[in-house]
């Protein structure tokens, strides 16, 4: 197993890198899909490794594009940051090789799911612990709880497995907070041990209100985040 990075051999930094021209619309928009595809390639790329992956921003409440009138008689918020997945651990120890997924972080306020297990296997299909071919204990990490409207979802639990700890999954953010992955917390009775990276928490969402000289408002209620 990887760690830090570099199952694809970092392939996402010669994506976004790619030299070309870029003297026409059509290139100059492409440019921009390879930023996007590179991104992509990135989270994929240490999510595999066995790195914690970073929370999701959390998006707008309102995104409006043409005239309509509101009357809120209740809150508009603005979306939290989810929280960011911890990294996996790989020991080693006289019972022999171990490895722990990651643990997912939690959903932000008010509806964000959590993040799932970190994945143990070239699938990432598979959600329990298992043995391999080669004998190695194969652990796999908690997922982070969902948000509710009363309150932002947990990271997943820590993962004691004689002694070696995973991080738990950073804590969802509110509407104006957001938790980042914590790391590996501590480990014993291992000789060698390689810990992955912790995500970071996803960022509050851009606005409350995008769009506000379209709305004529009946009753503005309660508002929380920017508005523009």
């Amino acid at each position: 197993m990887n760690m830090s990075g570099g199952s694809m051999e970092y392939l996402s930094y010669k994506v976004e890198d790619a030299n070309f021209r870029e003297d026409t619309p059509e290139r100059k928009a492409f440019r921009a899909h390879l930023r996007k595809v590179a991104n992509a390639m990135h989270k994929i790329e240490w999510n595999d490794s066995g790195d914690g992956e970073d929370g999701e921003k959390g998006g707008s409440a309102l995104h409006i594009q043409f005239a309509l009138s509101i009357e809120n008689n209740g809150s508009i918020f603005v979306g939290g940051g989810g929280g960011g997945g911890s990294g996996g651990l790989i020991t080693f120890s006289l019972s022999g090789w171990g490895s722990v997924s990651g643990c997912g972080g939690g959903g932000a306020w008010p509806l964000g799911s959590g993040g799932l297990w970190g994945r143990i296997d070239s699938t990432g299909t598979l959600s329990a612990d298992y043995v391999d071919y080669r004998g190695n204990n194969m652990y796999v990490g908690n997922s982070g709880q969902d948000a509710s409207l009363s309150t932002f979802g947990t990271g997943g639990a820590s993962r004691d497995i004689s002694g070696s700890i995973i991080g738990a999954g950073g804590t969802g953010g509110d509407y104006d907070t957001w938790s980042g992955g914590s790391g590996v917390n501590s480990w014993s009775g291992a000789f060698q041990v390689y810990p992955g990276n912790a995500g970071n928490g996803g960022d509050t969402g851009d606005y409350a209100i995008n769009g506000n000289s379209y709305i004529t408002w009946v009753t503005t209620g309660t508002r929380y985040g920017a508005i523009v």
